[in-house]
């Protein structure tokens, strides 16, 4: 009998945690909260790791799929170059696609702008 699958681990950071507006650097605070879940990881391999990334809907469908898309590439570097064990690690910038608020109030369109890592385990 094969061994049970694990479910996936599901992270999501707002994008105000981790970047400051406009950009794809992480900042200090993002730093050390993708530290905590880099210790939560310590010891376990994942088969995959997906790393999203999204905005609001302020700006081009352009320039927010790219911000996206570098906002992810940040992330997980960082997660890597921290020592996250993983078999394979796919990046996603989706823009303003999926939101989970409405981008019509400043709360909603911080809300819209996160990342998403979802950790498949072996």
């Amino acid at each position: 009998m094969p061994p049970p699958v694990q479910p996936p681990e599901k992270v999501l950071f707002h994008g105000d945690a981790l970047f400051d507006f406009d950009r794809a650097d992480l900042k200090l605070l993002g730093k050390r909260a993708l530290d905590d879940v880099i210790r939560q990881a310590k010891g376990k391999r994942f088969r995959v790791v997906l790393v999203s990334g999204y905005t609001d809907a302020i700006g081009s469908d352009a320039y927010n799929n790219a911000l996206s898309a570098r906002r992810a590439r940040t992330v997980a570097d960082y997660l890597r170059e921290r020592g996250l064990l993983a078999d394979r690690v796919v990046v996603n910038g989706f823009g303003k696609s999926n939101p989970v608020a409405s981008n019509a109030t400043d709360d909603g369109r911080a809300q819209n702008r996160r990342v998403e890592i979802i950790l498949e385990r072996e």
